[in-house]
């Protein structure tokens, strides 16, 4: 009995390794949080989610959960356990939620499959992961978004010689000739 809960404990700490380590690949932009959601459904080994709470739409951009997948988010009812909130959909399967620290308007969503159980204490820590990754690509995009602000004032201003603004535009990924 020993041996087999320190081998299930070995177990749940490498795997909570590997979720912490996914938060290394999440970018300034939806495609990074696509990538963060797709590394922690193999890590769960079922599809997870990163949704809006007002809607039941994902946070990544990628495709909808169905309809009766986003009534649940919206509706958020269910029995909580482990901090985690389970709700039965009518066509059997089972929608796990947990909210995300620092982001109240987010949940994570997990869609077990109907003959796994997912570990709910590694569902918490992929909940703290995807409150960092949604606070870094945040980050990233505000820092992003305040350098492109000083950048313009300064074309504005005449503080950047003309032939220089073609470079700085297109560094920024603005195509100087619609700009």
């Amino acid at each position: 009995v020993a041996e087999a809960t320190l081998l299930e404990q070995s177990q749940r700490l490498i795997r909570t390794e590997r979720i912490y380590r996914a938060l290394q690949s999440v970018s300034a932009d939806k495609a990074g949080l696509r990538v963060l959601a797709d590394a922690l459904s193999r890590e769960l080994a079922c599809p997870v989610l990163i949704c809006e709470r007002a809607t039941g739409g994902t946070w990544t951009g990628g495709d909808d959960p169905d309809a009766d997948v986003r009534t649940a988010v919206r509706e958020q009812r269910g029995r909580l356990r482990a901090g985690v909130m389970a709700s039965n959909l009518d066509d059997g399967r089972r929608v796990l939620m947990t909210t995300l620290p620092t982001h109240s308007d987010a949940l994570l969503v997990c869609l077990p499959r109907p003959e796994g159980k997912p570990d709910l204490i590694l569902l918490q820590h992929a909940a703290t992961v995807c409150a960092l990754g949604i606070s870094q690509a945040l980050l990233t995009i505000e820092h992003e978004r305040r350098a492109r602000a000083e950048l313009l004032a300064q074309i504005l201003d005449g503080h950047v010689h003309s032939s220089a603004i073609r470079g700085h535009l297109l560094g920024c990924g603005v195509d100087p000739a619609t700009a």
